[in-house]
């Protein structure tokens, strides 16, 4: 929700690309996480390149963002921004005054479709039918003590809408080209 600043490229898989006021790519925007950088850097022929950094939003306490060219910590060579995510630690799940603490999420999504029967060669058309394949949920449970902290988390997100396989060619409309791709 920061103006400027877009998580782009979610597209491409589980992976986001972070845009700050145009710039993305090519280390020019410096994604950390906990205060160590994260950012991969990957080739994408005609499209350029692109950095590439995992992270599971459900595991996330706080992001802080510096746009522009930074000379703190991590800024070295992007030009763009620096951004550092921090994950939660035990304090985040142990409310104030409590040594132990636990906290569930979850969330369902909409707008997924089943892939198409195998095999089929038919264009998907038509709006989307909710068959429960987007949805996220994360357990975390903390400890406090005076000389210790301890915490434990799990989570799980699975996303709609992704049917690419080794044979997903056989459901692409090639009547434009007059060509078949092999369905392997």
């Amino acid at each position: 929700n920061t103006p400027g600043v877009n998580a782009v490229g979610n597209r491409v898989g589980a992976s986001m690309d972070l845009n700050i006021r145009g710039l993305q790519g090519q280390s020019r925007v410096n994604v950390m996480v906990d205060g160590t950088r994260q950012t991969n850097g990957s080739y994408r022929g005609y499209r350029g390149s692109r950095n590439e950094v995992y992270v599971d939003p459900d595991l996330l306490a706080g992001v802080d963002i510096n746009k522009g060219p930074y000379s703190g910590a991590g800024g070295a060579g992007a030009m763009g921004g620096v951004v550092n995510m921090r994950t939660i630690d035990a304090r985040d799940i142990v409310k104030e005054g409590q040594t132990y603490g636990a906290r569930l999420r979850g969330s369902l999504g909409t707008n997924t479709q089943s892939p198409p029967t195998e095999g089929t060669e038919t264009i998907r058309n038509g709006p989307p039918g909710f068959n429960g394949d987007a949805w996220s949920g994360n357990i975390a449970a903390g400890l406090v003590e005076d000389n210790y902290e301890f915490v434990a988390a799990l989570a799980r997100r699975q996303q709609g809408n992704y049917f690419a396989g080794k044979n997903g060619a056989a459901t692409f409309d090639t009547s434009r080209n007059g060509s078949k791709f092999p369905t392997d």
